[in-house]
């Protein structure tokens, strides 16, 4: 029996990416930069764009559905067309954070805090307040709550209370115990 009872809650899931997509997220493990030799940002050609967005709309909905393994396959599908250096494209982020969504979705936190983690070195993702959102909704949920309050201040920093008005209301009472209240005194 486990000394952190949240851990005993979590799943590993077994759906494993394609070997390219996993070695590519090995390898941005521990890193903290962008590996864009431009410097920027960069968008997908437009056809590939819409295509991969199409694919990520539709494992959003796959998500709401509770078809989660067909959502996961959609998101990976999307992963593997985007070229190197992903990290570098704004679409990964979005992508990665469909991913994160799923494993959060399906209560597997640490896979879902692992490949939100890796989404944050990408373009676009740092500031992205359902990104942090969900990073710090997995990172409570494993007992990380130092991590946790700070991902959570992130996202009520950049949607306000809005961003939690669909989530388990444990998560902004959390935050509330973190932050101090705002000066109107109405969280």
């Amino acid at each position: 029996m486990s000394d952190n009872p949240k851990q005993e809650r979590t799943l590993t899931i077994d759906w494993l990416l394609p070997d390219g997509i996993a070695s590519w997220l090995t390898s941005r493990a521990g890193t903290s930069e962008i590996q864009n030799a431009r410097g920027v940002a960069m968008e997908l050609e437009s056809s590939l764009a819409a295509q991969v967005k199409e694919i990520c709309d539709e494992g959003d909905v796959l998500i709401g559905m509770g078809e989660l393994q067909d959502a996961f396959k959609n998101f990976s599908e999307a992963l593997s067309l985007v070229p190197e250096p992903k990290e570098a494209y704004l679409a990964t982020a979005g992508i990665l954070a469909g991913l994160g969504d799923v494993y959060f979705q399906a209560k597997s936190y640490v896979q879902g805090k692992e490949v939100l983690s890796d989404a944050m070195h990408c373009a676009g993702a740092i500031g992205s307040p359902f990104l942090h959102l969900r990073l710090g909704q997995c990172q409570f949920e494993i007992g990380n709550v130092d991590r946790a309050a700070d991902e959570l201040a992130r996202a009520y920093m950049g949607a306000g209370q809005e961003i939690f008005s669909q989530e388990d209301p444990k998560y902004f009472e959390f935050l509330k115990t973190r932050l101090k209240p705002p000066a109107s005194g109405r969280w």
